[in-house]
């Protein structure tokens, strides 16, 4: 009796121990989604982060005096990401569902390659991020 007594209290303990780590499982989850859904809105609403997408888009970026710190939250967007990436905070396949193609589209635009160029020493959390985007991209195509 004894030994039934004790097993049943083990079973219960390892059930509870299963569904604390499920709960757990869940909750990271959920976090993580709602952690995706604030950058995702941040990037979606922010005004100047708007103005920038639209204009890489349309082939209309110019970078001058009036949108340069635009441009530059626009890229430090994707360095924060970057860290976010290297920390093991956000996934690869993450970053690349949210953001994929706004990086992509950022690293080819003509205006902010020349700014790549020119500032050599800056952005690479934005280098390192779009080569792995443009990486995961060609798997895809």
């Amino acid at each position: 009796m004894v030994i039934i007594v004790g097993f049943l209290t083990f079973l219960a303990i390892v059930v509870g121990v299963v569904i604390a780590q499920r709960e757990l499982r869940l909750t990271t989850n959920t976090r993580r989604a709602e952690f995706l859904n604030v950058l995702d809105h941040r990037f979606c609403t922010e005004e100047g982060f708007t103005q920038i997408r639209r204009e890489i888009r349309n082939g209309q970026l110019t970078i001058n005096p009036d949108n340069e710190m635009m441009v530059s939250d626009y890229l430090g967007f994707f360095e924060v990401l970057s860290v976010f990436r290297r920390s093991g905070i956000l996934s690869d396949h993450e970053i690349y569902s949210q953001f994929g193609a706004y990086i992509i589209e950022a690293k080819n635009n003509k205006a902010i390659h020349s700014l790549l160029r020119s500032e050599q020493g800056f952005w690479s959390g934005f280098r390192e991020i779009a080569q792995r985007m443009e990486e995961i991209s060609a798997k895809y195509q």
